[in-house]
């Protein structure tokens, strides 16, 4: 947990490094422990700055100064609301204190050398990055929101995407989430929406059905309101549908999801997102995101021979089954108390079978009532490609199943 106020500073070495850029004034330098951290056994919640964690504690005047060293330090990281009423608090001790002016000149320091900070840190680590060319002198002017530089950080530009993201066109919320899911990774943060940043980021596939089911319900929404837009978009469903458009190219996705923007905006329905139960054009074409991808592979196994398996499927199969098929040694190997087949041990050893020992698997399994949940045109030697993949994560997602024999 990051250090908040100086009470937390157990080893000083915040404590340290704040007090050498900025350096306390003697009422501050000549306090003892209790005017500086106070009793948080004996003082009441209402002389901190946060009430509910006992935080930045504003009791004394040199209590309210070192709180506000550290406050306006931290205040970046935390959340907006919550700053807001801490900072007031602080203000109101520093007033009542008669130390107004010390801490209003040490909040405009700790903000004048975040500036200066934040000046080498480069567009790459802000989370939104604004350009606008002034059209009498041709000068652009750049301003940087929401800094990227470490786990709160992050926490806090997610908390503010995911209440804005809709004010910003599908290429350009892209751009933010794209960065917002490389910060994450870098630094390890457990984002509370995973799953969105990664659609908004376009890190997805989507089934043709549901790309094609998308865009026919956008054009029988507006085909009254906005006819010639609602016949743009019904010809757009019927290309997909024909297989005029490959929906495994990355950048093809990245195109439907910008026009289907636009789309929503010029016809208004981006007003029925959410509670209106619209999808964002992200949503639906980048719905399967690698979480899915990886959920299917760790529920099926897929044999040299190309046949695709749930593992489950073979929970329960009889020892002898498989014994006749595929003899002592390889039963003994898949086997759970020598009676019925392990589904992970099988699941580990039926995949590395060679091609002819893999089809005389599938034979057994046939046999033995377990249905292939899909045949891929895999080579012997290759796994499933990325675009298989996501395709049969599809069906599996939606529970529809590909059926026995299905071909990708």
């Amino acid at each position: 947990m990051s250090i908040l106020d100086h009470t937390q500073d157990i080893s000083g070495t915040e404590t340290h490094r704040l007090t050498s850029l900025h350096e306390p004034p003697e009422f501050v330098k000549e306090a003892d422990h209790t005017r500086l951290h106070g009793d948080p056994e004996m003082l009441p919640a209402h002389v901190y700055g946060d009430q509910a964690s006992r935080t930045w504690p504003v009791h004394a005047a040199p209590a309210v100064w070192m709180s506000s060293l550290f406050f306006f330090d931290k205040k970046a990281e935390l959340d907006p609301a919550k700053a807001e009423v801490v900072e007031q608090r602080i203000l109101s001790a520093a007033d009542f204190f008669n130390i107004r002016p010390a801490v209003d000149e040490l909040k405009t320091k700790i903000a004048d050398s975040t500036a200066h900070d934040l000046s080498r840190v480069g567009d790459k680590d802000f989370a939104l990055v604004y350009v606008e060319k002034d059209s009498a002198s041709g000068k652009e002017r750049k301003e940087r929101h929401y800094p990227l530089r470490n786990t709160e950080e992050v926490k806090m530009a997610e908390h503010w995407f995911t209440q804005f993201r809709d004010e910003f066109l599908w290429p350009d919320r892209r751009r933010i989430a794209e960065k917002l899911h490389e910060k994450a990774a870098q630094y390890g943060v457990l984002l509370h929406d995973p799953e969105m940043i990664e659609k908004t980021a376009g890190l997805g596939h989507a089934p043709t059905c549901d790309v094609v089911e998308m865009l026919q319900q956008r054009g029988n929404m507006c085909n009254r309101s906005h006819p010639a837009l609602a016949g743009e978009m019904t010809k757009l469903a019927s290309i997909v549908e024909e297989n005029g458009i490959d929906l495994r190219d990355q950048g093809v996705r990245e195109k439907i999801a910008t026009v289907v923007d636009q789309f929503d905006r010029e016809t208004k329905l981006n007003r029925m997102y959410d509670e209106g139960g619209l999808d964002r054009p992200e949503e639906s074409m980048f719905k399967l995101t690698a979480k899915h991808a990886s959920d299917f592979v760790l529920d099926h196994m897929q044999m040299t021979s190309g046949t695709v398996y749930e593992k489950s499927a073979f929970d329960g199969m009889a020892l002898e089954h498989v014994k006749t098929w595929l003899g002592d040694d390889f039963a003994d190997a898949v086997s759970a108390g020598d009676l019925y087949v392990d589904p992970e041990k099988i699941a580990d050893i039926a995949p590395t079978l060679p091609r002819g020992d893999a089809e005389m698997f599938d034979r057994m399994a046939n046999a033995g009532g377990v249905s292939a949940y899909a045949v891929t045109k895999a080579a012997a030697d290759e796994g499933l490609s990325t675009d298989a993949m996501y395709a049969l994560a599809a069906a599996y997602g939606n529970a529809a199943g590909l059926g026995d024999q299905s071909v990708l």
